[in-house]
């Protein structure tokens, strides 16, 4: 995964006044909401919007790139708390009658606390990612902390231009901006390395070069695969540790599923993973619900190839 934007060159530039406002030019009127509350929602808007502008600029001027001018108002709404792709009317409605400022300085205070969250899960990734190679996940972490380090929250909260190549086994929301992004994706992150966690390192490896000899260079998640191979040796009350799924256990799991409907052969599979965790003693209840939906998700893969080529291609041997 990447999520990298790349801007071009600008060719407008917008005023910072009440009569251009940063709003209108950078971001489209507000006016499509016309409701008084909302009215009276963007007349503390603009004069906020004029204040962060001046303090951006330290007061030297009073126009600013089209870019710019909404990355800044992107950023307003974003502290404020709103998705600035899809404006919430209740809860412009709910800020309208709000002292803008003070709702703005709490939400400035939450996202630097996030902010400052954000280097602690890093951290805890670093700390618990597996003693595997993985260029894509050295190179993810390296990006992200740069990131970090850099974040301004103060004018550019919503902003996220950071390359992630490492993909999770579930991609985050493109619909988060920001530091929630990263947080989340860091969370994620964390689960899964967690989880690796349980098992032999030698056990681990040799899973990877059964997947790929090149599994180093490729950009693949680490996880899922690790995942896979317990749960199905949890359905079929196999070794868990030795994550190794032989032939003999890939037609026992076949057999597991052989006249089952979807919604009966997702059950199987969900009460595979609540006894893959029982057997791990894993209590953490994301962790717990991060499997069960790889576990569903194993289904369509499950009933596509086993009619066809046997699971020797979901569940490995080494």
């Amino acid at each position: 995964m990447a999520r990298e934007r790349k801007d071009g060159p600008v060719q407008n530039e917008v005023s910072a006044n009440p009569e251009t406002s940063l709003a209108q030019g950078a971001y489209g009127s507000l006016d499509s909401f016309p409701s008084e509350e909302l009215l009276l929602f963007q007349a503390k808007l603009l004069p906020l919007l004029d204040r962060r502008v001046a303090l951006f600029t330290s007061g030297e001027s009073s126009s600013l790139p089209l870019l710019t001018a909404t990355e800044l108002l992107a950023s307003v709404l974003y502290v404020l708390g709103l998705d600035p792709n899809e404006l919430d009317e209740n809860e412009l409605r709910r800020l309208a009658h709000c002292d803008l400022d003070a709702e703005f300085e709490h939400g400035l205070a939450r996202v630097r606390e996030k902010a400052r969250q954000a280097a602690l899960l890093w951290e805890e990734v670093c700390l618990g990612t597996p003693l595997l190679k993985s260029i894509a996940l050295k190179d993810s972490l390296r990006a992200l902390e740069a990131f970090i380090a850099g974040y301004d929250y103060r004018f550019f909260a919503a902003k996220f231009e950071c390359a992630i190549d490492y993909p999770l086994a579930f991609p985050v929301s493109e619909g988060l901006h920001g530091i929630d992004y990263v947080n989340e994706y860091l969370e994620r992150l964390i689960l899964e390395n967690s989880f690796m966690g349980h098992f032999g390192l030698e056990q681990v490896k040799a899973l990877m070069r059964a997947l790929s000899p090149d599994y180093r260079i490729l950009v693949i998640n680490l996880f899922e695969q690790v995942a896979t191979n317990a749960i199905g040796l949890a359905l079929v009350e196999g070794d868990i540790l030795a994550l190794n799924v032989s032939e003999d256990a890939r037609v026992q799991i076949a057999a597991e599923f052989k006249g089952l409907s979807a919604r009966g052969a997702k059950q199987k599979l969900t009460a595979a993973s609540s006894r893959l965790c029982r057997a791990l003693n894993i209590r953490d209840e994301k962790l717990q619900a991060y499997l069960g939906q790889l576990s569903t998700a194993l289904y369509p893969r499950i009933r596509a190839v086993s009619a066809r080529s046997g699971l020797s291609g979901i569940f490995l041997s080494f």
